[in-house]
C-alpha cells in the first residue's frame, strides 16, 4: 500500500479507537490516566484520539499496537469498520506482526 493510503488507513481506525476511548472512559471501565498506563501512551494523547475530527491527528503503526496489546480494542473490532480490501490485508498483516512480536 501507498503511504497516502495507509494514513487513511490509520485515520479510520483512530476513529474507532476514539469511539472506543469513550465508551471506555462513559461506562466508567477505565480512566485516561489508567488507559494511559494499559497501553503506554500519553494521557493527553489519549484525549486527542478521543476526538478525532477536532484534532485530525491520526494514530500511528505502533499506537494501534499499543492500543490492540492494552486491551482497548480487539482484532474483530476492526471489522465494524469500512474497509477496502487492501486495508483490510494491510491491518490484518499489522496485527500478525503485533502479536508475533509480543
Amino acid at each position: 500500500m501507498r503511504r497516502s493510503q495507509k494514513k487513511e488507513c490509520m485515520k479510520k481506525l483512530t476513529v474507532l479507537i476514539g469511539q472506543r476511548l469513550n465508551e471506555i472512559t462513559a461506562s466508567k471501565k477505565w480512566t485516561g490516566r489508567e488507559i494511559s498506563e494499559h497501553t503506554g501512551i500519553p494521557e493527553n494523547r489519549i484525549s486527542e484520539i478521543k476526538k478525532p475530527k477536532h484534532y485530525k491527528r491520526p494514530i500511528n503503526e505502533g499506537m494501534f499496537g499499543q492500543f490492540l496489546t492494552g486491551g482497548v480494542i480487539r482484532p474483530f473490532d476492526i471489522n465494524s469498520i469500512d474497509l477496502s480490501d487492501k486495508e483490510k490485508k494491510y491491518i490484518n498483516e499489522l496485527i500478525k506482526e503485533i502479536y508475533v512480536c509480543n
